[in-house]
């Protein structure tokens, strides 16, 4: 078993985190192969790095979301389940000479969340990047028969280690005598949606244009010249604004069950697709995917169901949404 992973600080909470996608590419290709298709620049990432990133069909919709990652000899992807199958053909469609060998290993790896409020020794947080520019930072534990990743998208006192069931069970089962606590389904949903990561499968699918998850910031560059679909995220770009967008909310006065559609007035401004308390069963904060109008922060909105319940649209540049 990894040493940096076999003792955890005293306040160490972990949870299982539902299935995830685990897309591995190899080959002496394998980094170009995903640049020229992914909404990122990847020419800077070293071993140990890595990089929010979208990958887009030719009409400019999502073909998956997460992160891109490099290790010694290999790069991955890592996102929410649902996207391995999908984005593992869409990259081999287009493999022609290339070396790259792409392995779907989502139904073999699970996860687990580490937090930790103040550190772990290794990696340390005076090694982390800066989360906030979309960075994430990768590491393998000795036997390689362990990802350990921090990307962001569960705070930044957030680590996920990535491996198989057993070898995941044997951690957890070190770390349940240890006495370190589990986080709660609630503490792990907060967590997301505190750092405004949109779910795949929940808040966000094929449909949606690559600015519409409002992560233009950390998963988009727009100097990297051409991939595909870049031209309709050029074209939004050049026009200033999509039509509609993911946008953090607070929720008072009442507890809601996702999805709900919601108004501005009379007028239907959107669904609320993520949803946890924060103090109570009465106060909450969300994701939900808004009307550009309905977006700015300070606007209230409704429920079509209980016009009691009080949903106020929160700066997403605000540190968290809580």
């Amino acid at each position: 078993m990894s040493p940096r992973l076999a003792s955890l600080p005293v306040d160490a909470r972990f949870a299982l985190l539902p299935p995830l996608t685990l897309v591995e590419l190899s080959g002496a290709d394998a980094g170009t192969h995903l640049h020229r298709f992914c909404t990122q620049d990847l020419r800077a990432v070293a071993p140990g790095g890595g990089r929010e990133a979208m990958f887009l069909d030719a009409k400019g919709k999502l073909t998956a979301h997460g992160i891109v990652l490099r290790t010694a000899d290999r790069w991955w992807f890592l996102g929410d389940a649902g996207q391995g199958a999908r984005l593992a053909a869409h990259l081999d469609r287009y493999v022609i000479r290339e070396e790259v060998r792409i392995a779907d290993l989502g139904d073999a790896r699970i996860g687990v969340l580490i937090r930790s409020s103040s550190g772990w020794n290794e990696p340390t947080a005076a090694t982390l990047p800066d989360l906030a520019s979309g960075a994430a930072m990768i590491a393998m534990s000795e036997d390689e028969a362990l990802l350990i990743v921090r990307d962001g998208r569960f705070g930044a006192d957030g680590v996920i280690v990535i491996g198989t069931r057993d070898a995941i069970d044997a951690l957890t089962g070190v770390w349940d005598q240890a006495g370190n606590g589990r986080l709660s389904d609630g503490d792990v949903e907060r967590a997301r949606i505190e750092a405004g990561w949109p779910r795949f499968g929940v808040d966000v699918d094929a449909g949606y244009l690559a600015q519409e998850l409002d992560r233009d910031r950390t998963a988009i560059s727009f100097v990297k010249g051409c991939y595909l679909g870049q031209e309709t995220v050029a074209r939004i770009d050049a026009l200033g604004h999509v039509n509609r967008k993911i946008t953090p909310v607070r929720i008072e006065r009442g507890a809601i069950d996702v999805p709900a559609e919601l108004f501005a007035g009379d007028a239907p401004a959107g669904r609320l697709t993520s949803r946890v308390s924060i103090d109570g069963a009465e106060t909450g904060i969300g994701l939900a995917t808004l009307k550009i109008g309905a977006a700015k922060p300070g606007t209230v909105l409704r429920t079509e169901v209980d016009s009691a319940v009080r949903i106020t649209v929160i700066d997403p540049a605000s540190s968290s949404v809580g």
